[in-house]
């Protein structure tokens, strides 16, 4: 695998990392939302992070494919950025199970949830190659620690990671 299709792979899910800074985002401008579900994913989980990350999720990926002139259609950027907070609420429900208090770091599951629900959504569109997938994993675990420390140091976040 050379330098440029790891790049490339991360590219393409990029829109996946959009949908899910985007709820934190929408909390810091709007405040707390209407939770999903408080009992099974906890408060942090709302209706207007979920909607709204999946909107800019789709959204980012309509611009990178018009800027590219690639053929995917948005369907694969809904998929991927609804997987991308599908995988999050169900890391969150499990969280709940274990007694995890929300909000509290759940290591490493809190840094991979996203990324896993992309890459299994994703696959229903698109087919990945086994390594395709583990550079988007270990590409986006890295990545993950790297914004999450940023918006912690940016007072985005409580916690660096």
């Amino acid at each position: 695998m050379t330098i440029r299709e790891v790049v490339s792979i991360i590219y393409f899910f990029l829109p996946a990392g959009v949908a899910n800074m985007t709820p934190v985002l929408l909390t810091k401008i709007f405040g707390d939302g209407p939770p999903v579900s408080v009992r099974r994913f906890g408060s942090h989980k709302t209706w207007r992070g979920l909607i709204g990350g999946v909107a800019a999720g789709v959204a980012f990926f309509a611009v990178q494919r018009a800027i590219d002139h690639l053929p995917f259609p948005l369907v694969v950027g809904a998929l991927m950025s609804a997987g991308a907070l599908l995988g999050d609420l169900l890391k969150s429900f499990f969280k709940r199970l274990r007694r995890v208090p929300p909000g509290e770091t759940w290591f490493p599951f809190d840094q991979i949830d996203y990324i896993v629900g992309a890459i299994a959504m994703t696959l229903i569109v698109v087919p990945l190659t086994p390594s395709e997938i583990a550079i988007a994993f270990v590409s986006y675990f890295l990545l993950h620690l790297v914004v999450s420390a940023t918006g912690w140091l940016l007072a985005l976040k409580d916690r660096p990671f």
